[in-house]
């Protein structure tokens, strides 16, 4: 990608699950990210409605201590 006429390489990738419901499979969704918690640096949680979402990234900071961002709209976050 070119930003500011400066080539960077970009590491990240965007993960779409469609199986998981925010309510019900929490717990799957916590396990999930345990199995990459030595590569995981932060998490972006963007499913389910923002209060779910919310619970949703508090668990994984709190479980796993893996700090969990829910992203707000048309905010920039430094990856």
């Amino acid at each position: 990608m070119n930003i500011y006429g400066r080539e960077i390489a970009i590491k990240a990738k965007i993960e779409t699950l469609y199986e998981y419901s925010a309510h019900k499979d929490s717990d799957h969704l916590v396990e999930f990210v345990s199995t990459a918690t030595e590569r995981l640096k932060e998490v972006f949680v963007t499913m389910g409605e923002p209060g779910a979402s919310m619970h949703l990234a508090q668990r994984i900071n709190d479980e796993l201590d893996i700090e969990a961002i829910v992203p707000e709209r048309l905010k920039e976050y430094q990856l």
